[in-house]
């Protein structure tokens, strides 16, 4: 008897649906003028979102990237801001996948999430005079 109910618990665990489970990663990054600074860590996940938080008086470019591919980049950043970057998609051919639709009738650019596997890199590259400090808080949201 012990042994059907180790099966049957096993059974609803092998059926039971499966979610994705948000989470999120803070990077907390300083630069001097126009220095850079960069923390990575090993991230597996589809990236939903870019939260920049500037602290004091900042400005700089962040850039989020794998070994593969540039996830994220934004120059300019001086205030806070949240920021849900999309890449096109290909076919199998290699080419850019479009559709054709919606307000026009001229082919449009698919895009979806982008995948986190293995180790992403978030760098801060500092855009002020010589003297100045910048401090900003990175946290990307992804799904697991």
């Amino acid at each position: 008897m012990k042994k059907f109910f180790v099966f049957l618990g096993l059974a609803v665990l092998a059926v039971a649906p499966s979610y994705a489970v948000m989470d999120s990663q803070t990077f907390t990054l300083q630069a001097i003028a126009t220095a850079t600074n960069s923390r990575t860590l090993v991230l597996r996940g589809e990236l939903e979102a870019v939260k920049v938080d500037v602290v004091g008086v900042s400005t700089g470019s962040i850039n989020v990237a794998t070994a593969e591919l540039t996830a994220f980049n934004k120059t300019a950043i001086g205030a806070d801001a949240t920021f849900l970057p999309r890449s096109a998609t290909h076919t199998t051919a290699g080419v850019a996948a479009t559709f054709v639709g919606g307000t026009n009738d001229t082919a449009n650019t698919v895009y979806a999430k982008i995948p986190l596997a293995g180790e992403v890199t978030v760098r801060l590259i500092g855009e002020t005079a010589a003297a100045t400090t910048n401090n900003m808080i990175v946290t990307l949201v992804y799904k697991k």
